[in-house]
């Protein structure tokens, strides 16, 4: 079965780019104090991404399950962006624990 030109054409229409969930540059601290706001915007835009891609995920699920949901690649590929956005909560999470400790262990 050979895939024709139309379909690769309409795949790529599709298809966006991934955006950052937060707009910063390196050395745009919003909180020159060093109060860490920045970390706090980033947990919160990956926070919110989290939960506005598992509503989908949960609509989706709900408009597969009654019929109206043609696409199963693009369903598969929707239901795959929580869990990879929670393992990357997750991953962020772990890594400031980390730092957090190395910290405290800090000898002064």
């Amino acid at each position: 079965m050979r895939i024709g030109d139309d379909f690769i054409l309409d795949t790529r229409s599709r298809l966006q780019p991934i955006q950052p969930a937060v707009d910063f540059r390196i050395g745009d601290d919003p909180a020159p104090d060093g109060s860490g706001e920045l970390f706090r915007l980033i947990f919160e835009a990956s926070s919110k991404a989290l939960d506005e891609a598992s509503a989908v995920s949960r609509e989706n699920t709900a408009k597969l399950l009654t019929g109206q949901i043609d696409d199963l690649a693009a369903f598969m590929v929707e239901g795959q962006k929580p869990g990879i956005l929670f393992e990357l909560n997750l991953n962020m999470r772990n890594k400031v624990l980390d730092a957090y400790s190395e910290v405290m262990r800090l000898q002064v």
